[in-house]
């Protein structure tokens, strides 16, 4: 089933293709499906200022799968999503366990096995594992982590 993003009252939900709710909006923020899950913040405010919440991962019946406990997420890829904790990105399985732990000042997502990191301005290539297969000789800007 195919869920699409919608806002109302300032709160994110999820219909289907039909324009029925099936997720409530409830949420601060969210994202789309991907493999079967999406991450959604609660406890965020809006007005003249951010307050940031935390975020987790839902599935499509909308039950809380991930209890929201990082400060940026992003999508499941190859069964492995980027979050950051504090200041440092790592990777969570569908379980919301650390398989690869923070340690890393950007990270992608998985793609072929690998993922794009940064760290201290050096851009690395990863596995699964958290392994480098490769890593720059030179620093680089955070503009040319996301432009490779």
């Amino acid at each position: 089933m195919n869920l699409f993003l919608i806002v109302q009252n300032f709160k994110c939900g999820y219909i289907n293709r039909d324009g029925d709710i099936v997720i409530e909006p409830q949420f601060t923020l969210a994202g789309s499906f991907h493999e079967g899950l999406a991450w959604i913040e609660v406890g965020g405010k809006y007005g003249r200022t951010i307050r940031n919440g935390k975020f987790g991962y839902i599935n499509k019946k909308g039950n809380m799968l991930i209890s929201p406990r990082f400060d940026e997420p992003s999508e499941f890829r190859e069964g492995l999503a980027a979050v950051k904790m504090g200041k440092k990105f790592g990777y969570i399985d569908r379980a919301g366990e650390f398989v690869i732990s923070p340690q890393f000042d950007m990270a992608g997502g998985f793609s072929f096995g690998l993922a794009k990191v940064m760290v201290r301005r050096k851009l690395g290539y990863i596995d699964k594992k958290g392994g480098y297969i490769w890593m720059s000789s030179k620093g680089m800007s955070r503009r040319h982590f996301w432009m490779l």
